[in-house]
């Protein structure tokens, strides 16, 4: 996964200085290959309603895409209320 923010402007992360972060983040098997998702620009800028409420935290890590913005997001955290999400396929659980 690709941080999109400093741990330390996260709800979820910001117990965790960022190096160590991204050392976990690359040594975790992650088993959520999404086919089908929100990628990081449209979550900003197609979905706006949704974006002022919720901010992406995390990307999966696609070589495929040229940066971030096209990888689908992974993770996000309510802006205001501490509502949390995570993409998955209940597939692969």
């Amino acid at each position: 996964m690709n941080l999109a923010h400093d741990p330390i402007n996260t709800y979820v992360f910001d117990e965790y200085e960022k190096m160590d972060l991204e050392k976990i983040l690359d040594n975790v098997k992650f088993f959520a290959d999404v086919e089908v998702g929100v990628t990081m620009s449209d979550f900003i800028l197609t979905y706006k309603t949704l974006s002022h409420l919720f901010a992406p935290i995390c990307s999966f890590n696609d070589k495929a895409q040229d940066n971030q913005d096209s990888e689908m997001v992974a993770m996000i955290e309510g802006i205001v209320y501490p509502w949390f999400g995570t993409a998955y396929r209940i597939d692969r659980i």
